[in-house]
């Protein structure tokens, strides 16, 4: 926050305007279930909380998290430290989103080594929803009131990882009023990009504006940056705790925010006797610079350092007399396994039709750590090297998918029926949910790994009749649907069958090299998933993230795939020009019928998605009483 501007927002610098929808990434990493080994997290790391720990757990502060709820139910939290505030619809300790718990364990999750690791985790944690089921803004009484409730229970940080376009002088003097109660307020500084101006309550006066970095401390692509930003944190494929005992990587400010919140109750924890605005000086004044020299609009003053800031408040090197009694130990403060990664992306499959096509997997991702693996009917000597993992985002329809790799060492092929040569913590992992022990995975289960480039693969289609896997990923094409084509015998997977970057309704193009000959394939991508040949699913996670799936019957023609189509172009337009297509879509659709292209039913179908969507796009845009969005992913 500036302190030494106190005009209010220039008028020169509009406010970027959004719409009033939260922008998603909660499923564009998957989660995955509990496991004994905790893979690690970057940002504790990287915001120096694990240095800081032996001094400092955030014990006697509590912090106030104002999103979409919480699972107090997880079990990677403390339930005697949670708290929260139940508006009339809304409870507390219910999040049917995902992202408010994600939140609060990047904050708080506890170090019981089975999952996640909080910044702060022995903050005591008040929780205000202010968020329903469907992701719509419905508090009663506004981020005000919200705000209100965390002052009365006794909050000295309150985290937003919310915002919106809307400018309010009468809330920027408000929640102003709070911060000079002695309270530090902390918000995401927005996801639309470094050009889109402000966003609300991070840009007003007086809050803690905070942007979003990767895990090598370089600005997130979707960060907003502006001359209110003050701080940034990690913010880019952050692992944390989900709904239902999971736990997930998201991306966006929203992520990063708590990040800094943490870091806040770390420093009032070593100096709880502390005023709010020596605190905040520590912050600014110990933060590592990331761009030019002193405070920028990119970075703020940089990422949050919490050693250095509690030096800063003791105005010199911490030393023994500084311990806490009971710190944790250095080998439990962060696991080791931090390569293991749980994904939804497309996979290379093949059958003895000779059939290949890619396609958005929806039934195994395998996962594991290191070691040698037997494959399904993948014949002796075959080959699947992997590399060191990368991170990558793809664009689909304004929306970024952020994906971060899996890292392997070489895996091996066998034609053994034992089961796999895992050790016994490997899990597989099923896209439903349900995970078994790799022990019990044999020669015969259908298994799908990453997909991947840069990697060659050889697999003689004459012997698999399920999935040929590839392990390592450039970039993902988490929604995409590629055209199907045809090849026989030996398939090498050359470097670029998964495009870097693509947007929505672009064209691709890469080499199939089928016995040695190079065969050029196109493929569209379309932001929908589709596995064909045998069904047809469209998941599509809408403005508040909230998955829909359509299933048509096998034999599905290339015509059916237009109301996926259609649908996908009609909600990235304006009301307006939604309404106005709909006409020509449905009038499309009549001709497709009469070509014999369509039949009845699916024009039916067609036309009943594309009114459902209108009507469900328009009462939501007229039901939304104020432009506040959650601020994840991208």
């Amino acid at each position: 926050m500036d302190e030494t501007e106190q005009d209010g927002i220039d008028d020169s610098q509009p406010p970027h305007e959004e719409s009033p929808t939260k922008e998603g990434n909660v499923q564009n990493t998957k989660t995955r279930r509990l496991q004994e080994n905790n893979p690690g997290l970057f940002g504790v790391d990287n915001v120096q909380a694990r240095e800081a720990w032996p001094y400092a757990l955030g014990q006697g502060i509590k912090v106030c998290v104002v999103d979409s709820g919480l699972d107090a139910s997880h079990v990677d939290f403390d339930q005697s430290r949670l708290d929260g505030f139940d508006n009339p619809g809304l409870q507390w300790f219910q999040d049917g989103d995902g992202h408010g718990t994600h939140v609060t364990g990047t904050i708080a999750a506890a170090h019981n080594g089975l999952g996640a690791q909080g910044v702060a985790p022995n903050v005591d944690v008040f929780v205000v929803r202010v968020f329903d089921s469907n992701g719509g803004f419905a508090f009663s009484s506004g981020l005000v009131g919200a705000a209100r409730q965390c002052q009365q229970a006794g909050a000295r940080v309150i985290n937003m990882s919310l915002g919106g376009s809307a400018f309010s002088p009468a809330e920027e003097q408000l929640l102003g009023r709070i911060v000079q109660s002695g309270i530090l307020i902390v918000a995401a500084a927005g996801n639309s990009g470094p050009n889109a101006g402000f966003s609300f309550p991070a840009s007003y006066q007086n809050i803690i504006s905070v942007a979003a970095v990767d895990s090598n401390n370089v600005v997130a692509s979707f960060s907003q940056q502006n001359r209110r930003v003050d701080l940034s944190g990690p913010g880019v494929g952050v692992f944390s705790t989900l709904p239902g005992n999971q736990f997930g990587l998201l991306s966006g400010t929203s992520m990063a925010s708590p990040h800094v919140a943490g870091v806040v109750a770390l420093l009032w924890s070593f100096r709880p006797n502390a005023s709010s605005g020596r605190i905040e000086q520590a912050l600014l004044r110990s933060a590592l610079d990331l761009g030019p020299s002193g405070r920028d609009n990119t970075y703020g003053f940089g990422i949050v350092q919490a050693l250095a800031g509690l030096e800063d408040l003791k105005g010199g090197p911490l030393d023994d007399s500084d311990l806490l009694v009971n710190a944790p130990p250095e080998n439990n403060a962060g696991g080791d396994n931090n390569n293991i990664r749980r994904r939804e992306d497309p996979t290379l499959s093949t059958s003895q039709s000779s059939s290949v096509s890619c396609f958005s997997s929806s039934t195994l991702v395998h996962e594991q750590q290191q070691g040698p693996i037997s494959i399904d009917k993948v014949q002796i000597g075959d080959r699947i090297l992997t590399s060191k993992n990368t991170y990558e985002t793809v664009y689909s329809l304004g929306h970024r998918h952020t994906s971060v790799a899996a890292t392997f060492q070489q895996i091996f092929t066998s034609d053994s029926t034992d089961p796999l040569e895992l050790t016994p913590e490997h899990m597989v992992y099923l896209v439903d949910g349900r995970a078994v022990p790799a022990s019990s995975v044999k020669v015969g289960d259908r298994i799908q790994f990453l997909a991947i480039t840069d990697i060659n693969t050889t697999v003689d289609t004459s012997t698999v009749d399920t999935s040929v896997m590839v392990t390592k990923i450039s970039s993902i094409i988490r929604r995409g649907v590629f055209a199907p084509f045809t090849a026989s015998g030996t398939i090498v997977v050359n470097d670029g069958i998964v495009a870097s970057t693509f947007l929505a309704f672009d064209t691709a193009s890469s080499n199939l090299v089928i016995g040695g000959s190079a065969l050029p394939i196109s493929y569209q991508w379309l932001s929908w998933a589709f596995e064909a040949p045998h069904r047809l699913v469209c998941r599509h996670y809408w403005e508040y993230c909230q998955s829909e799936t359509y299933e048509a019957a096998t034999g599905i023609s290339n015509w059916a795939y237009l109301p996926l189509i259609a649908a996908q172009f009609v909600l990235g337009q304006s009301m307006l020009v939604q309404y106005a297509l709909s006409l020509p879509f449905v009038i499309v659709l009549s001709l497709a019928v009469a070509a014999e292209q369509l039949t009845s039913a699916e024009w039916l179908s067609t036309t009943v998605i594309v009114s459902l969507v209108l009507w469900w796009t328009f009462f939501y845009n007229q039901g939304m009483p104020r432009s506040t969005r959650k601020l994840k992913a991208s």
